[in-house]
């Protein structure tokens, strides 16, 4: 297992995401989940997303539009972390209740094989819907702003028939 995997299992999940959702409260359809190499050789996961509802005013936010979220585990320290908060939600837990209620995978309960699958060629949580509520935080090291996203699954991907 490469390195970043190990950090995503054994890191601490903190929901943050990348600069394509704005802030606001979004409900996101997961379109493709995968994991790749640059052409520099960095090692990264690319999630898209349709957006499906939001209160953002933001042009790029607009119903029906792709969003995408970038995880470079080469350059970015707390990638990993961002990146088990949203796998978190997706292999969560939705009960009978109506409406269902949340419970996210506990955290440390992520193994090797979840995080191989998640980004494996089937794309098993294709059409999964889920919360995104986001808001911007100054980073601590370089005072830069960053969209923080909290992640709830609301729908599970549709099953194979």
């Amino acid at each position: 297992m490469s390195n970043w995997k190990e950090q995503v299992k054994e890191g601490k999940a903190s929901g943050r995401k990348g600069p394509y959702v704005s802030p606001g409260k979004h409900v996101l359809r997961l379109d493709l989940l995968k994991e790749m190499t640059t052409r520099q050789g960095k090692d990264q996961a690319v999630a898209e997303f349709i957006v499906e509802q939001t209160n953002s005013e933001d042009l790029g936010m607009r119903v029906g539009n792709r969003v995408t979220r970038i995880w470079n585990f080469s350059d970015h320290p707390s990638a990993p972390s961002n990146y088990k908060g949203l796998l978190l939600a997706l292999y969560g837990d939705l009960s009978e209740d109506d409406p269902p209620q949340f419970t996210p995978l506990e955290d440390g309960a992520l193994t090797d094989e979840q995080i191989n699958y998640a980004t494996s060629e089937n794309n098993p949580f294709n059409g999964a819907l889920l919360y995104c509520d986001a808001h911007n935080i100054t980073t601590e090291k370089n005072q830069k702003q960053f969209t923080v996203c909290n992640w709830e699954l609301r729908e599970y991907p549709p099953e194979d028939d």
